[in-house]
């Protein structure tokens, strides 16, 4: 979502209708005071009645919505006026600590007489680090960790599942003492809402920080070769990593099969990429370690918890 300002006497028209999303823009007042300062300057340089497309001066976006809605707005006012998003004036940026959203300042020049400044307002994601430093950590509808299950996203996360274990995970690799005391209070609370079985969040970071499932020999899926060029590893790897969303979720899928359907997977998934390599026989399987292969430049090993492939 987008407002175009022309003027100080529109800006004040539109802010007694203000969205929700800009309330920061009035509730601030050093945001306030800035925006303010840059509508005054395109009016008191250029006059305050000019044409935006014909006169001298330049206007204000304020972009707001969802990092999605900004970033294409942003992108369409670049391809409009010929603009390199990088190539600005100058950028003040501003984040009050009450308040989770950042606004940012950006002035680009279409010609030497002519500006646009963009503003933008983008909700900070609240991860899980800064929701512990809040405090109040299981006030009723705001819990820092889901009470009834420890996977699902809690309050005050917003992301998919996917990413919520990523997070948390990230979190419990990088302070595993703070985690450890975290989740002894949390088992404590979970038990009283009457949760004793969905406690256990059944992935981990490797030694390294990868995202492990517990108890899960099958970590890499191997695809190998013999008549496969690099490129066409290459291209298995990419089509892969575009599909890696799917891919995940049939994996965790597979991880909860027993041999006989885990087998009948693997066969699905090599019928799969063969027909994107047509003619060349290939084998697909799972390695628990990388120094399983040949080292022949013939296999793949993608890691799907972590979206990411290496050809060995």
């Amino acid at each position: 979502m987008y407002k175009v300002i022309h003027n100080g006497k529109h800006l004040a028209e539109w802010k007694k209708k203000l969205p929700l999303q800009e309330e920061v823009l009035e509730k601030s007042e050093v945001i306030k005071r800035r925006l303010l300062q840059s509508v005054c300057c395109f009016d008191e340089a250029y006059g305050s009645e000019r044409n935006l497309e014909n006169d001298l001066g330049g206007f204000i976006i304020i972009l707001y919505g969802t990092s999605k809605e900004i970033s294409e707005h942003y992108r369409k006012i670049m391809d409009y006026y010929h603009l390199n998003e990088s190539e600005y004036e100058y950028e003040d940026r501003y984040k009050e600590p009450e308040r989770s959203e950042i606004v940012t300042f950006r002035l680009y020049l279409c010609s030497s007489d002519y500006g646009i400044e963009i503003v933008t307002i983008e909700k900070q994601a609240m991860n899980l680090e800064n929701r512990l430093r809040g405090g109040n950590l299981w006030e009723k509808n705001n819990e820092c960790l889901c009470l009834e299950d420890i996977k699902k996203i809690p309050p005050f996360f917003e992301g998919t599942e996917q990413q919520w274990i990523e997070e948390v995970t990230s979190y419990q690799y990088s302070n595993p003492k703070e985690w450890q005391e975290l989740y002894v209070e949390y088992l404590h609370k979970a038990r009283e809402a009457g949760n004793l079985h969905k406690t256990a969040l059944g992935f981990y970071r490797s030694d390294d920080g990868y995202l492990r499932k517990d108890n899960e020999k099958d970590i890499y899926l191997k695809i190998r070769g013999d008549f496969l060029t690099f490129e066409e590893l290459c291209q298995i790897g990419e089509r892969m990593s575009a599909q890696s969303d799917q891919l995940l979720q049939s994996y965790l899928k597979y991880c909860a099969m027993d041999k006989q359907k885990r087998n009948g997977w693997k066969k699905q998934v090599k019928e799969e990429i063969s027909s994107w390599v047509t003619d060349k026989e290939i084998a697909v399987d799972f390695a628990e370690t990388l120094d399983e292969s040949t080292f022949t430049g013939k296999e793949l090993y993608f890691d799907i918890l972590n979206r990411l492939y290496i050809i060995l």
